[in-house]
């Protein structure tokens, strides 16, 4: 692949980046450099989860996701903070609610919304749906026309 930028839809430009994306597995030490800047250890891991799964489990008109790698995702993202956490799964059940009604109002035949080229994503699953998206991005890129001299 070249280092030219690619301009695929006219409004998004997109460079290449110095990243791996096959990289799974941080070295050691760069691990407990990102948990040491979370704020993650055994004992915040386990006292937080425990937190933020009763606090889940309190709430009433929600079936949350329960799952632990789930949970830590949000967490860390969160720095550890239950309290945080809790506002970003209560903002995502929110959006997942006003999602569901917003395509009550539609109405559309299954062939035509089969059609259609979007891409739903669940926060469920995003280790999977993150290859397959890759895939499917790198096609399209791969597709673009490749700009030159772009900044001159």
């Amino acid at each position: 692949m070249s280092t030219a930028p690619y301009l695929c839809p006219k409004w998004i430009v997109l460079e290449t980046s110095p990243l791996s994306f096959e990289a799974e597995e941080l070295d050691e030490s760069s691990m407990r450099e990102i948990r040491k800047e979370v704020g993650e250890s055994e004992e915040s891991r386990a006292r937080c989860l425990q937190i933020l799964r009763k606090d889940l489990q309190s709430l009433d008109n929600i079936h949350p996701c329960l799952e632990e790698d789930f949970l830590l995702q949000v967490l860390r993202t969160s720095k550890f903070d239950p309290t945080k956490a809790m506002q970003k799964m209560l903002k995502l059940y929110q959006h997942r609610d006003k999602l569901a009604e917003s395509f009550k109002t539609c109405s559309m035949s299954l062939e035509k919304a089969g059609s259609l080229n979007h891409v739903w994503i669940s926060p469920y699953r995003l280790k999977i749906i993150q290859r397959w998206l890759l895939h499917w991005v790198e096609k399209w890129i791969t597709a673009c026309t490749p700009l030159k001299n772009v900044c001159t």
